[in-house]
């Protein structure tokens, strides 16, 4: 059998007791630390709920708040909204009934220009009636003379008439003839003399295209044929290639501008002349005469307003810019002594530059006289009773 030493047992009971004693302190500070981390865990949590519950209440509150004010907005810009149509609507009421005022305002002040344009000239032609009545009135009655007083004149006559058919040769006749003749050009020269614009002209002397003159543009002044009496008459030339344009009212809308480009072609014996339209490019107006050109274009004219606004038809060789002073001028510069139906005039160019231009006051020369007398025909005289086809009333209140 074994001795047992009871020393050995009694470290071995002391060594088992303290391993004992320091699990147990290991224990209780495990616990103590789970507890502590326990206490710290629970406090975080609470710290978190406390925190989510204050962010929540913020959340809703703002949420709310948002709400609010997104309705309150809402009725804001529907306000707004019905505020700014009102304003709209009324605005374009507004502008509707001012563009009715500028309208009628225009029309009025076109009317006060036509009537005056006209008063003007009625009132220059009673000064030229009356001038003539004047003069018919302060010019000396011839006397009636004596049958011997009536044979001593005559006797006269024969006296100088025997005298210069003995004394003088047929040279001496045919001088007097042309000094009469002479004299018969001068006065008729004088009668007849018109002033032109002045021109710019290049190094050579000829005038530099376009010839600009009012709304006539002048692009070619064509050539003078000299072998047919059927291109000029006593008072026009009409050159071959002549090209012009003038700005006047479309056929398709007459209260709308349009460029109408004028020539004179080659017809054989006699010139065709041709209106071609900016509008309508591919169908011209051609016929054998100016005047019977513009007439075409009036009536069409005529007929897109609904209404006779324009009926001169005796301004064609105008509307082509053929007698416009400056462009005859030109023409016949280029030389007439070969054309022996022609008689030429006489020009003066103008030193201020200023040269009256009565085409402004033409409704079948100028667009702003043709929108005059459209918008006096469409706005007066509906409510004027007369009679329309009496052609002075027609054309004092057309201005034609």
């Amino acid at each position: 059998m074994m001795i047992q030493n009871p020393n050995k047992n009694r470290l071995i009971n002391k060594k088992s007791h303290r391993i004992e004693q320091q699990q147990h302190s290991a224990t209780q500070r495990t616990v103590t630390l789970a507890t502590d981390q326990h206490k710290k865990c629970r406090t975080a949590a609470e710290i978190l709920v406390q925190l989510a519950n204050k962010v929540t209440g913020c959340v809703r509150s703002f949420v709310f708040k948002m709400e609010t004010d997104t309705k309150r907005y809402k009725l804001k810009y529907e306000k707004t909204k019905k505020m700014i149509k009102n304003f709209v609507f009324e605005n374009a009421a507004l502008c509707d009934e001012i563009s009715e005022l500028q309208e009628k305002y225009m029309i009025i002040n076109e009317e006060n220009k036509f009537l005056y344009s006209k008063l003007g000239a009625l009132n220059s032609t009673q000064e030229t009636a009356s001038k003539s009545q004047s003069v018919r009135k302060n010019s000396p009655v011839p006397k009636t003379l004596s049958g011997a007083q009536k044979k001593a004149p005559a006797a006269k006559k024969s006296r100088t008439i025997s005298t210069a058919s003995v004394g003088s040769s047929p040279a001496g006749s045919e001088n007097v003839t042309k000094k009469g003749a002479r004299k018969q050009t001068t006065a008729r020269g004088k009668a007849v003399k018109k002033l032109v614009h002045p021109i710019l002209l290049d190094a050579t002397g000829r005038p530099i295209f376009p010839i600009v003159v009012g709304n006539l543009s002048v692009y070619s002044l064509g050539d003078v044929i000299t072998d047919r009496s059927g291109y000029h008459t006593e008072e026009m030339i009409f050159p071959v290639g002549f090209c012009s344009c003038r700005v006047y009212g479309s056929i398709m809308n007459p209260e709308q501008q349009c460029v109408y480009t004028c020539k004179i072609i080659d017809g054989g014996p006699q010139p065709l002349f041709e209106i071609a339209s900016d509008d309508i490019p591919g169908s011209p107006i051609v016929g054998n005469s100016p005047n019977e050109c513009l007439t075409v274009l009036q009536s069409k004219i005529n007929k897109a307003v609904g209404v006779e606004v324009v009926s001169d038809n005796t301004k064609g060789p105008e509307f082509f810019g053929i007698t416009v002073p400056t462009i005859q001028n030109l023409i016949q510069s280029s030389g007439t002594r070969k054309l022996p139906g022609y008689k030429p005039l006489k020009f003066e160019v103008c030193k201020t530059g200023n040269v009256a231009d009565p085409s402004l006051v033409d409704a079948s020369l100028n667009f702003d006289a043709l929108q005059r007398s459209i918008a006096f025909s469409k706005n007066q005289l509906a409510s004027i009773n007369f009679d329309s086809h009496d052609p002075v009333i027609r054309d004092f209140f057309m201005g034609v």
